[in-house]
């Protein structure tokens, strides 16, 4: 289950709220196996290490990436701009 560990906007704009589907985001992410101690199998450094400009970041367009699996879009539904879960 997603939980926030650091808030985001606090905005009303649309741009402050969780993004909509199509919307293109930078994310920055890391995925581990069983818990947050566990190996990481999955981030967006190891995506990203092609691009030097952002490489900490990758851009993805919202629900189109199906190398994402259905709880990190559930995650990425929740958050808002600056979030950290």
């Amino acid at each position: 289950s997603y939980e926030t560990l650091v808030p985001g906007s606090t905005g009303t704009e649309l741009r402050d709220g969780p993004p909509k589907k199509y919307a293109k985001i930078w994310l920055k992410f890391v995925g581990h196996l069983n818990n947050f101690e566990g190996p990481v199998f999955d981030s967006s450094s190891l995506r990203g290490a092609r691009r030097p400009a952002k490489k900490d970041y990758v851009e993805i367009t919202v629900d189109l990436d199906d190398s994402f699996g259905p709880a990190m879009w559930e995650a990425v539904h929740r958050m808002k701009v600056g979030e950290k879960g």
